[in-house]
């Protein structure tokens, strides 16, 4: 979480007193910042919208089909991520995307890299 107007902590003790976060570096630029903890993580997501952080999906891609089709039609299942901000590859679900409405389940979100 950030502080109470949104804004990330400033400092290494508000980092760690105000959303036990991570004080560093981060990105490719090394800027040193807070990135904050959430409160949901390892939770099961479906969309982007169901997670403080991201909804993230492990490989193999977990998938709940509730359609056979052709095409098959279901859910991708992620889990929500321990940080606000995340770097590295992973695939993600987006804010928009989800379990409003079961959707096609090939092919998965691709593999994206945020540095």
């Amino acid at each position: 979480m950030a502080t109470s107007d949104g804004a990330r902590p400033t400092t290494e003790e508000a980092c760690h007193k105000t959303c036990n976060g991570d004080w560093g570096p981060h990105g490719h630029l090394q800027k040193v910042t807070c990135i904050c903890r959430t409160h949901d993580s390892g939770k099961e997501c479906r969309a982007g919208k169901d997670c403080e952080g991201a909804c993230l999906l492990r490989d193999p891609v977990q998938v709940v089909t509730v359609e056979a089709g052709p095409p098959a039609r279901g859910f991708f299942v992620g889990r929500c991520s321990e940080l606000v901000t995340v770097f590295g590859c992973f695939r993600r679900m987006t804010k928009g995307d989800g379990h409003d409405e079961a959707g096609p389940i090939d092919p998965p979100p691709a593999v994206m890299c945020v540095d």
